[in-house]
Parts: C-alpha cells; sequence; structure tokens
C-alpha cells in the first residue's frame, strides 16, 4: 500500500492552483490586447467607413430636399434611440460591428475577398437602418454578361440576431419583395435598385479577434488568404441557393432568379479562390456564426 505523503499532496494543490492563476493571467493578457487592438481599429475603421459611406446629400437632384430630410429624419431619430440605451457592453458591440464592416468593406476593395470584379460599396445610413443592408457588393459582368451590373446586399454580423436577419430575408421573400437599395452610387447609376439579393456574413469573436489584430499589423498578404474569407464566400454561396431554392419553392421565380444569378458569379470566384486556401481544409464547423447560417439554411427547405 502507499504511503500518504502530504508534502505531494500539497505541492499537487500548489501545482494546480498555479496553472489555475496562469490561465487566469493569459487571458486577462489577452482581453487587454484585444481592447487596445479594438480601440486602434475602431479609429481607423469610423474614418474609413465616414468616407466610403453613400451620402443621401447627392441625391437630392433626384429625389428631392423634402424626400431626403424625411430619411435623414428616420436616421437621426433610430440613432439618438439607440445612444439613449447604450450601455459600456453596447458600446464595445459597437466598435466591433464597425470595425467588422470596416474590415470586410476593405478586403473586398484591396484584397479581393469576393474575386477581381467586386466592387464594395458601404450602403447608406438610411438603406443600413430601414433596409438592413451594411455593405452593397457590386460585380461588374460587361464581359461575360448581358447584364452588366448585379448587386448583392450583405447584412454583417459576429454575434446575436443571426436567425432574425436570416428570417427578415425569408419574409420578404413570402412577401414577393426581397426589398430596395434605394441610395445606390456608382461611376454609371445613381438612383434606387429593387429586388437586390440580401445575405448575412460573419465570424464569431475568435476569428474576428483574430483579423482585427491581421488588420492594425497591415498584414495584408495573410488577409487575402485568410480562412474567414473563405468562410464568407461560402456562407454567401449556401445562402443565396438555399434562399433561391425556397423562393421557387414558394412560387417566386423572379425573386429565385436573381439569387440565381448572383449565386453563378459567387461560384465562380469560389472555384478560382479556392485553389489558393493553404491546407484545403474548408472545415468551418468551429465557428459559432457560421454553424447558425448554416443550420437555418439546413432547415429552410426540409
Amino acid at each position: 500500500m502507499k504511503q500518504f505523503s502530504p508534502e505531494k499532496v500539497l505541492i499537487n494543490k500548489d501545482n494546480s492552483q498555479w496553472k489555475i492563476q496562469n490561465s487566469r493571467d493569459k487571458r486577462e493578457n489577452e482581453s487587454k490586447e484585444y481592447k487596445e487592438n479594438l480601440d486602434i481599429a475602431y479609429k481607423k475603421a469610423s474614418g474609413m467607413l465616414d468616407d466610403e459611406r453613400i451620402k443621401s446629400s447627392k441625391f437630392k437632384g433626384l429625389y428631392g430636399k423634402e424626400i431626403i430630410k424625411q430619411d435623414d429624419d428616420y436616421v437621426e431619430e433610430r440613432q439618438r434611440n439607440f445612444r439613449k440605451n447604450d450601455t459600456p457592453e453596447q458600446i464595445e458591440m459597437h466598435k466591433y460591428a464597425i470595425v467588422f464592416e470596416a474590415i470586410i468593406h476593405d478586403q473586398i476593395d484591396m484584397n479581393g475577398w469576393l474575386g477581381e470584379h467586386a466592387k464594395a460599396k458601404k450602403a447608406s445610413w438610411y438603406d443600413d437602418l430601414k433596409h438592413g443592408i451594411d455593405e452593397i457588393v457590386e460585380f461588374d459582368q460587361t464581359k461575360t454578361s448581358s447584364t452588366s451590373h448585379l448587386a448583392l446586399g450583405v447584412d454583417i454580423t459576429f454575434s446575436t440576431g443571426i436567425f432574425k436577419k436570416m428570417e427578415d430575408i425569408k419574409t420578404r421573400i413570402d412577401s414577393g419583395d426581397i426589398g430596395v437599395i434605394k441610395y445606390l452610387l456608382t461611376k454609371t447609376y445613381r438612383g434606387e435598385m429593387r429586388d437586390v439579393p440580401r445575405v448575412v456574413v460573419g465570424a464569431d469573436m475568435k476569428n474576428l479577434n483574430e483579423i482585427i489584430k491581421l488588420w492594425v499589423d497591415n498584414k495584408k498578404k495573410k488577409l487575402a488568404q485568410h480562412r474567414v474569407k473563405f468562410m464568407v464566400l461560402s456562407q454567401i454561396m449556401v445562402q443565396l441557393n438555399d434562399f433561391a431554392e425556397y423562393a421557387e419553392k414558394t412560387g417566386k421565380h423572379e425573386i429565385a432568379d436573381s439569387f440565381f444569378r448572383v449565386l453563378k458569379i459567387v461560384e465562380n470566384v469560389w472555384d478560382e479562390e479556392s485553389k489558393k486556401y493553404p491546407d484545403g481544409n474548408f472545415d468551418f464547423d468551429e465557428d459559432r456564426v457560421y454553424i447558425a447560417i448554416k443550420s437555418y439554411c439546413d432547415d429552410l427547405n426540409k
């Protein structure tokens, strides 16, 4: 029989306490680093999005001052309500949301996340708050299609409300009107665009903090082939396909066609870009946002 050793028990207890403290210290250091990166990224992101955002003032000659003022008042009221109810946690989440939107915008434009023919447009505040569109992706297809320009509305998220956002897309399909971008401004077009397919894209906090650090450190090559890029492409494809099938099944054939047209473009981008992925492992099931999006789509056409 082994003899009881009080010294050994004390040593094991000390080791266990050391591991707990070491783990706690590591989490605190990571949390501090995440906050520092977030603050740096937020300053960069805010300036970028303010510059890039489509301004309603550029449409006064098209819609008239009265309509523009009504839309601007709607935006101000919504923003006032947000500010009134903000808690410290909500303020931090708002910063993360702004930074994530800026990274997606920047990587589409500067790093080809959605292919060389995609151009990102930061949606107006009105289209953001009224129609749930953070980003407008314009695909230039002048060389390959009779439809020279196709657009995709993108709602960007990283936390809660994913099912609600996707249920809103389904509800719009059911109504026969998938939505409108009121303020669309490109080199060749200014005005309203109707029947624009919309999708939700996102990443959880682990992946988000990772790409924030790369963005702050200006690691363009690592961002160009980061798994979040391929995860976003995968999210877009599965939604375009499943919402198109749902629209087809419910007799909304024109809506289904609008989803399918953009799907063909994104599939071509995937075929080209997926060859560049370092290890070819497209299993994104560790990301909770990806799981939520895929789960909703899996259930959509059952």
